[in-house]
């Protein structure tokens, strides 16, 4: 019968931080979406005001974007081209991501399951194992509640943390991807690739468009790795790693905007995705040490349940003889 009364405990606690993680996930999708909203609608509003960009061919690649608006001389009229500029680059940024957060709001379930009904049903079952194990000598029902509530809030914490991970190694490899494209540009937008065997030098193509695509890319990843991260103790270091994959397409894009048209080159963008980079493999590697020490407690814990069980298992087997 004990047993009954423990499984109900422990699938409600799992039910419920499940809820919870996805209502903290939501919530964040939530907020993120509203404010992408709202900055889509600006920068629209902005470009129609000043009476370019917003109607400019989608068609065009990243590159003739920057040259349509820089180097056109009714463009150069206009107060502020760079400023239009960012506003473009996050105009273009802005349908993508806004589709990409609408998919992770309403991929919630609607039928969202009333909390307080499982956690009435998770303390009906944990005060009818009290009554059931009181005449108990060395075992009490705190014992085997406090085990059964421990390792599901374990198991909970080490599947929020695989998320996590999940989506931060994704991160990490588009990165790694984007400085790789980066390294091969010798004047923005175009590139050539060297034969290592005849050394002849390929057509011109433009990676620009590929580069903008692993920029939006990897800010909906790290959006979506920031909100899956549990809480780390707070420190110096964590606060500065966060502040570095925070917001990466608008710092990106400012950074774009300088290189394209004071050096030619690729340099602060470059030197921004090695920063970046660090900092969320320094996070990465913050969390593989959470996941070995979870997934330890969880096996010390196991066994001490089991043992505890045991123990219960055994008086239970007097108490019916």
């Amino acid at each position: 019968m004990f047993r009954d009364f423990l499984l109900t405990i422990s699938e409600t606690r799992r039910t419920i931080r499940h809820q919870i993680h996805q209502k903290h996930v939501y919530n964040n999708c939530h907020q993120s979406l509203r404010i992408e909203r709202s900055n889509f609608k600006k920068a629209e509003d902005r470009l129609k005001r000043h009476g370019f960009g917003v109607d400019l061919d989608s068609t065009l690649s990243l590159r003739q974007v920057f040259e349509t608006i820089l180097k056109d001389p009714e463009h150069q009229k206009k107060k502020t081209p760079r400023n239009q500029l960012f506003t473009k680059l996050n105009q273009m940024a802005g349908e993508r991501i806004i589709d990409y957060l609408n998919n992770r709001v309403s991929f919630r379930s609607q039928a969202e399951l009333d909390l307080k009904l499982i956690e009435k049903k998770e303390k009906k079952a944990i005060n009818s194992l009290d009554k059931l194990l009181k005449d108990y000598k060395t075992v009490n029902s705190f014992q085997v509640v406090h085990f059964a509530l421990t390792i599901e809030n374990l198991k909970a914490d080490l599947s929020e943390l695989a998320s996590a991970n999940k989506l931060g190694l994704r991160a990490a490899k588009e990165l790694k991807e984007l400085k790789k494209h980066l390294t091969f540009i010798h004047d923005w937008g175009l590139w050539r690739e060297t034969d290592e065997l005849s050394e002849t030098l390929l057509p011109e193509k433009d990676i620009s468009d590929t580069i903008f695509d692993h920029v939006v890319e990897i800010h909906m990843l790290l959006c979506s790795f920031k909100n899956e991260l549990l809480v780390f103790p707070e420190s110096r270091d964590l606060i500065l790693h966060l502040e570095a994959i925070s917001d990466f397409k608008n710092t990106f894009f400012n950074y774009l905007i300088v290189d394209w048209i004071e050096e030619v080159k690729i340099k602060l963008c470059s030197a921004y995705v090695r920063k970046t980079l660090n900092s969320l493999n320094a996070l990465l590697k913050g969390l593989d040490a959470r996941i070995i020490k979870t997934e330890n407690e969880l096996s010390v814990t196991t066994q001490e349940q089991k043992a505890i069980l045991e123990q219960l298992q055994k008086q239970s087997e007097k108490k019916s003889s």
